[in-house]
């Protein structure tokens, strides 16, 4: 055991104990479960590694709050690719795949548990007017490819609201099932390493599960975020609201910028029972006393939710 892997093995959970039974000679421990304690790596959570194209390192000691940080507690894996996507919605995911479908090795970067974006089963929000029922405008390619497997598999109705794992679980089979695509969930972004002003040389991230820190370095980058999250760290100029109509002759944009964003919605569901339910509004709802609280979308349907 080399002394990188010694000290990381100290600091993980999982792989004190198995070292642990091990020791004591407790149960039956498979010659995996030994190689994992040897290592001080739990399998499960190793994404795919180009070994030709990936290190590992651990992270220094650094003053904080006049105290010290202990060092080797993260390991931290560095690996190179030709694209870095961040951001697993629909937009990242169907770009990664494209990418590596045409030869190009990519990493995709996700911080939630499953692919989709407001699509997945966390939100909900199914991709209604890109492939589904509407007659006038369909999206071919990828994105269909990935839905006509879902509905082969789903028989739950497609409606808002209704969108349950079957569709995660086949952005993440489209996903994996790319040699060239590695795919890391649960990581989230936290810094850019920047090579000058206009070119960025690699991102920084964090996976929760395994508690590994990366440094994902490419030529390109794709921003999937949907809030600009890496090109924000980067440097990028960019802009807060809407801007007026005049700025890009866009008739539907509002006379005068603003500062507006997106906002929320609100999905519920509600089933009769039968009988009359009395409604317990919670300590920490908030009231909307008038119409001017819910602005930018009618509200009156009670199906679409409330924004």
């Amino acid at each position: 055991m080399n002394e990188g892997n010694l000290i990381f093995s100290r600091a993980n959970r999982r792989s004190f104990i198995s070292q642990l039974m091990v020791a004591l000679g407790a149960g039956k421990v498979s010659k995996a479960s030994r190689a994992e304690a040897a290592t001080g790596r739990a399998r499960q959570f190793d994404p795919p590694v180009d070994s030709s194209q990936s290190s590992t390192s651990q992270v220094a000691a650094c003053p904080h709050q006049g105290g010290y940080i202990r060092p080797g507690t993260i390991e931290v894996v560095h690996q190179k690719f030709d694209l870095v996507v961040v951001g697993g919605g629909i937009a990242g995911t169907c770009a990664a795949i494209s990418a590596a479908r045409n030869g190009t090795r990519v990493g995709l970067v996700h911080e939630r548990a499953m692919l989709g974006g407001n699509s997945s089963s966390e939100v909900c929000l199914y991709p209604e007017d890109t492939v589904a029922y509407n007659p006038w405008i369909k999206e071919t390619g990828i994105i269909e490819e990935i839905m006509n497997e879902e509905r082969a598999r789903n028989w739950v109705l497609l409606h808002e609201g209704m969108i349950n794992t079957q569709w995660d679980l086949v952005l993440y089979e489209w996903a994996i099932r790319e040699k060239n695509l590695t795919l890391f969930l649960n990581t989230s972004l936290r810094e850019v390493e920047m090579a000058n002003p206009q070119e960025i040389r690699a991102i920084r991230a964090v996976q929760l599960g395994s508690e590994r820190g990366f440094i994902l370095q490419a030529p390109l980058f794709v921003d999937a975020t949907g809030d600009g999250v890496l090109a924000y760290h980067a440097g990028a100029e960019f802009r807060w609201g809407q801007e007026a109509r005049e700025e890009y002759h866009e008739l539907l944009a509002p006379v005068r910028a603003t500062d507006a964003v997106m906002g929320n919605t609100l999905y519920f569901r509600a089933h009769d029972v039968g009988r009359p339910i009395k409604f317990k509004k919670p300590e920490w709802a908030v009231a909307f006393d008038t119409e001017a609280d819910l602005t930018g979308r009618h509200h009156g349907f009670f199906e679409a939710g409330y924004s």
